[in-house]
């Protein structure tokens, strides 16, 4: 029996009653209810666990810039205020990182619960709490305090979802901001998914199909760190014999990892990437350097983001948190500034073990038995009966073979961020960092997940910096793209990239980095990855850089709204010219010849060339790999391998098994397009010039209780410029299109000349309980590409929302 597809919709409509929720918010004591909620921004309030005094002064947009005189106490009230603002949130992500959704929404949640618990986050977040610094520890600990401070004394005014779903507050603990970076890991964390895929399609149509659908990419983007030795040359792979009808092959699942999708946004984790840039001051206006980034995350709501200020004891630094973690994961402080991308480093490697035929809870390694360890956990489901599962813990990890579908081995899973780490202990010394040297040292600790650093600093410096835990694997580089062999000793990983060898660069001629997942070097000894992303976004946000000698704030921020697409030029010179049939698709043509490839929503021609290319792929694929692979393989993989087939327009690929008197590019283009336009003819009428891509390409900013009542929780939806390739990212689901999954999660431009006037926006607001005054108060300004200013020394002397005077009790 065909297993139905998890959506949210599934996952949550069974557990919420919706006749108590309608009934509860158009009560008027719910209007009171909610106002009980949201945060004071005023007054005095006594705190218990003070050290002395504090305060926090809001400024109009609600970020908190928070003052006190020790580093405990500003902990603590980062603590308080965060959870005064996001108190359910964090209780969602704890329990999605504890693997207890099942206790919050019931058995709709049990395969995620499963998968996660397999997975043991939670259970290396605990051992890594035991590892940190001291200091660290004291810092997590008070923060704790101070969420479970705000908790206690506003028990009697919970956010709403706690309401609904009949949940109550459970005390935090470090192990819970911890393992919201295990989440973060797993979101920023895609290979395990890659290795199956491979090996599912080699499986089905052999090895040789590889060099096809997984081709290394011929984009004209320069690594970021350029070497001194010319870059390898890109493997060419032979064309392949004319691809016949294939046979076997399973397709394998994990419906815990989809679930768990589902529950964090339902994005597309191979579309997750990000955008940043530094420049010195040779390049700037003002002298000083400028740093830009904006990472792309999955649509959520609220945001994984929050903004704030610490001042004292030592700590000055303001930016973007996450929710349940203290500190500032991306911002500056009074001397330097950073921006994040993600690295895309092969962190996760699949081993097949075997089995002792004399007993199954032992494993052969080398020939020699060793015992596995058995780790029994009691899942609590809301509504049923606890459900217990065994884990076997290997000395590669967990077994993952019972939370998949379509494996029959002993699979088990080695990941970087299954080990206990010093994340936080990075994140804490990079705050106080005040140099390049310390900013380095501080990253020695920034283990999982890998991520790209640039760097600027008041002094006029800027700089590169990979980092990351990466196997040393034997093999060479394309070592660790299909599943292994577990018992033969042959595929052992022989430690990490030590940290003073993996790419940096500091003050580059040029005066300009830029970071956008593409490759990092173009000559490096060891494997980081084979799965960078193409680098159009790296090379647009090159080319607007390089049009001006000299650049500002609103230059940065023009380009983090540009929605030219650079890949549409290798698609577009055959497109415009070959042979079509119909006045429809010449109609189409004329629109595609005018067109430069920007993705704007009043355009007819995205929406024509977005259908075209779905469809496009699904001619080139679909027969070939068979309608539950093809839906696997969609997504970066199927566009990157036709960016490179289209080069040939001959190519075997090129083919309808079916009626092989079809056949080549162009010809099976014709074809594609006459698809389209019949889809958007039934979508969005006959009249072709009135198309817009924006009728189809929307973004709904969905609360996990969404699906539920929408008009409460949800923000949106609202029609969006953009796409896969465009700086202003906003890929789609392209199993369920145009409805936008991945959006850049924040906007940050920073000027080393003027802290005061440092640029931040994110798609929703700081409040997390709905028609709170901070709810969807960013929305608007950040489809329109504007910026709310964080101020830093200055912020208590411009305008607030007010200040709340904290005092020991």
């Amino acid at each position: 029996m065909k297993r139905p597809r998890i959506t949210r919709r599934r996952a949550l409509v069974g557990v919420v009653a919706l006749l108590l929720v309608v009934a509860v918010v158009s009560s008027a004591a719910a209007v009171a209810v909610l106002r009980r909620s949201y945060p004071a921004v005023t007054g005095t309030e006594r705190l218990a666990g003070l050290d002395g005094p504090a305060q926090v002064v809001r400024d109009p947009a609600g970020i908190p810039h928070i003052y006190a005189t020790t580093a405990h106490d500003l902990a603590y009230v980062q603590g308080y205020v965060t959870a005064s603002d996001r108190l359910w949130q964090m209780a969602f992500l704890r329990a999605i990182g504890q693997a207890r959704l099942s206790e919050m929404v019931g058995a709709p949640a049990l395969d995620a619960d499963k998968f996660v618990r397999t997975l043991g986050w939670y259970r290396v977040a605990t051992r890594e709490a035991e590892i940190l610094g001291a200091d660290t520890r004291a810092f997590l600990q008070a923060y704790a305090d101070g969420v479970n401070e705000y908790a206690e004394t506003h028990r009697a005014s919970p956010p709403l979802e706690f309401l609904i779903l009949g949940v109550s507050w459970e005390p935090w603990r470090p192990a819970d901001s911890i393992v919201i970076g295990k989440i973060m890991a797993w979101d920023l964390s895609g290979n395990l998914t890659s290795e199956l895929l491979r090996q599912s399609v080699a499986q089905r149509l052999g090895d040789d199909a590889l060099t096809v659908l997984f081709p290394p990419s011929t984009a004209p983007t320069p690594a970021i760190v350029a070497s001194a030795e010319p870059p390898d040359a890109l493997e060419v792979a032979a064309v392949p014999a004319p691809v016949r009808s294939p046979a076997g092959g399973a397709t394998v699942r994990i419906p815990g990892a989809e679930q768990l999708a589902a529950f964090l946004g339902d994005a597309g984790r191979a579309e997750i990437g990000s955008n940043n840039w530094v420049l010195s001051g040779t390049r700037t206006r003002s002298g000083k350097p400028l740093l830009a980034n904006d990472p792309h995350l999955g649509v959520r709501n609220p945001s994984i983001w929050y903004l704030g200020h610490l001042s004292g004891a030592g700590w000055d630094v303001a930016g973007y948190s996450i929710p349940g973690v203290p500190g500032v994961v991306i911002g500056h402080n009074a001397r330097i500034a950073w921006g994040v991308t993600n690295e895309g480093p092969d962190v996760q490697d699949l081993f097949i073990e075997q089995r002792d035929p004399a007993d199954p809870l032992r494993l052969v390694y080398q020939g020699r038995s060793e015992p596995a360890t058995i780790v029994s956990e009691t899942i609590k489901v809301k509504g049923a009966e606890p459900v217990k599962i065994d884990v076997m813990e290997t000395r590669h990890g967990p077994v993952i073979t019972t939370v998949m579908e379509g494996v029959r081995e002993t699979v088990a899973l080695r990941w970087t961020a299954l080990d206990p780490g010093h994340l936080v202990d990075s994140v804490f010394k990079l705050n106080r960092a005040s140099d390049w040297q310390s900013f380095r040292e501080a990253l020695r600790d920034w283990d999982v997940p890998a991520q790209n650093f640039v760097y600027a600093d008041v002094d006029g410096h800027i700089g590169y910096q990979a980092t990351g835990k990466i196997p040393i694997r034997p093999g060479g580089r394309e070592a660790g793209d299909v599943p292994v062999s577990g018992s033969d000793g042959r595929h052992e990983w022989q430690g990490f990239i030590p940290f003073d060898e993996l790419p940096s660069v500091f003050d580059p001629p040029e005066g300009l980095i830029v970071t956008a997942n593409q490759r990092i070097v173009d000559r490096y000894p060891r494997k980081i990855s084979n799965e960078h992303d193409p680098g159009f976004r790296a090379q647009r946000i090159q080319q607007l850089l390089r049009a001006s000698d000299k650049l500002g704030p609103d230059d940065l921020s023009r380009i983090q709204m540009d929605v030219v697409d650079v890949s549409t030029d290798r698609f577009l010179p055959f497109l415009r010219e070959m042979r079509v049939g119909g006045d429809r698709a010449r109609a189409a043509q004329r629109i595609l010849r005018d067109w430069d490839g920007a993705m704007r929503k009043d355009q007819a021609a995205p929406a024509i060339y977005w259908a075209w290319t779905l469809r496009m792929l699904e001619r080139t694929f679909r027969d070939k790999l068979g309608p539950d692979l093809y839906k696997q393989y969609l997504g970066v993989y199927a566009r990157g391998a036709l960016y490179e087939l289209v080069r040939t327009p001959d190519h075997p690929w090129f083919v309808v098994l079916s009626d092989t008197a079809h056949h080549g590019r162009d010809d099976l283009a014709a074809l594609a397009l006459d698809d389209a336009l019949d889809d958007l003819t039934k979508k969005l009428g006959p009249d072709v010039a009135a198309w817009k891509w924006g009728d189809l390409h929307r973004v709904t900013f969905d609360h996990p209780l969404g699906q539920v009542l929408p008009f409460v929780f949800n923000i949106g939806p609202t029609a969006n410029d953009g796409a896969f390739y465009t700086v202003d990212n906003a890929p789609f689901d392209m199993k369920k299109p145009y409805a936008q999954g991945t959006h850049p999660s924040m906007r940050m431009v920073v000027d080393l000349a003027d802290l005061e006037a440092t640029r931040v926006i994110y798609a929703t607001g700081q409040a997390g309980q709905p028609f709170a005054p901070h709810w969807g108060d960013m929305t608007k300004p950040y489809f329109e590409g504007g910026y709310v200013t964080l101020r830093f020394a200055t912020a208590k002397q411009g305008p607030s929302e007010g200040t709340l005077t904290l005092e020991r009790r």
